[in-house]
């Protein structure tokens, strides 16, 4: 064999030797997801940043980036379209988009239980009965709007028990802390933390009166689930270690809240607030129902949709037709 000719079989044979190496980085990689948060960093957030922060999603074998939204109504455009794989958004909001045609559907569902609900000062109000007479403030065209009359007869009174007003979204907190309402209608856990800063606050929810339209949990489509099976395998089950962990100390919640300020070092964060909303979610039993408090984290029982898809349909934001076990999979979730 010739100099030229082995230098050529040398070259060659490295060429090969770099292509097996190449194709075994390739297999190696871990699977990749992108995850997009319904808006701008707040406390519902603290499960995904906390596992980013402590590698538990690498340790999982998923490669996971996190980028926030824009509202939840817009994520479900975004995850129907592939823009991201993943959101994580209101189930409630999910079903409606679903119901609309958007190919979603939830793949575990962390906050099980209605995060409706009036924000009331607890020192004069104990139940909305209580409230009779006073003034109630309400965004008739907001997520919570079409559920008031529900959430009223469901708690024994009607809208004739009070001075109902019907406000843009964005006074909801304003005429609260101003005291031109003595309560307003909207989502609970995010807003609580933010109104009782300037006025004492708590929750009546459409939970305690039990209506279960379910809160926050994770999103995809049918066509993420098939070709991201084993990344989502990996993936969901750490979402709920995150919760878990999160619940079990004070001390882990302001880590929590302490890895999203990290990983967004840019936004002016108030992390008491950010803390007060995650809290408020445990101290209102949100993240779970009768039916799921001795399941994992995520799981959804059946029959706790089948609830929420009847008041949907009831309030007229989903017409008959659609089955039920459309919404959601256990797959990933475990019992």
């Amino acid at each position: 064999m010739s100099a030229t000719t082995r230098r050529f079989a040398l070259a060659a044979a490295g060429g090969a030797l770099l292509g097996v190496f190449a194709a075994s980085a390739v297999q190696a990689a871990d699977p990749k997801l992108s995850v997009r948060v319904d808006w701008t960093p707040w406390g519902m957030h603290a499960g995904l940043h906390l596992a980013k922060q402590k590698g538990w999603f690498k340790e999982a074998g998923v490669d996971v980036e996190i980028s926030d939204g824009k509202g939840s109504s817009l994520l479900m455009q975004q995850v129907a379209a592939g823009d991201v794989d993943v959101g994580w958004a209101q189930i409630g909001t999910m079903m409606v988009a679903a119901c609309k045609g958007l190919p979603v559907k939830a793949v575990a569902v962390l906050a099980r239980a209605g995060d409706l609900g009036f924000m009331a000062d607890k020192s004069k109000y104990k139940s909305l009965a209580d409230l009779k007479g006073q003034k109630l403030a309400y965004a008739a065209t907001s997520g919570a709007g079409p559920f008031l009359d529900t959430f009223l007869k469901a708690a024994g009174v009607s809208k004739r028990d009070f001075k109902v007003v019907n406000v843009d979204a964005s006074s909801l907190v304003s005429v609260y802390t101003s005291g031109e309402a003595e309560a307003s209608f909207s989502t609970v856990g995010f807003f609580l933390p933010i109104v009782s800063k300037k006025r004492p606050a708590y929750g009546i929810t459409m939970a305690s009166v039990g209506i279960h339209i379910p809160s926050y949990g994770l999103v995809s489509t049918q066509k993420v689930i098939d070709a991201k099976a084993e990344a989502l395998k990996r993936f969901v089950p750490v979402v709920g270690k995150a919760w878990t962990y999160i619940f079990e100390s004070d001390a882990n919640l302001d880590e929590a809240i302490d890895a999203i300020a990290s990983q967004r070092p840019n936004e002016k964060l108030d992390t008491a607030v950010m803390k007060g909303q995650a809290a408020i979610y445990k101290e209102l039993g949100l993240f779970s129902t009768k039916r799921t408090m001795d399941k994992t984290f995520g799981w959804t029982h059946p029959d706790d949709m089948a609830d929420a898809h009847k008041v949907l349909e009831a309030v007229e934001l989903c017409k008959p037709g659609k089955a039920t076990a459309d919404f959601y999979t256990n797959r990933f979730v475990g019992g």
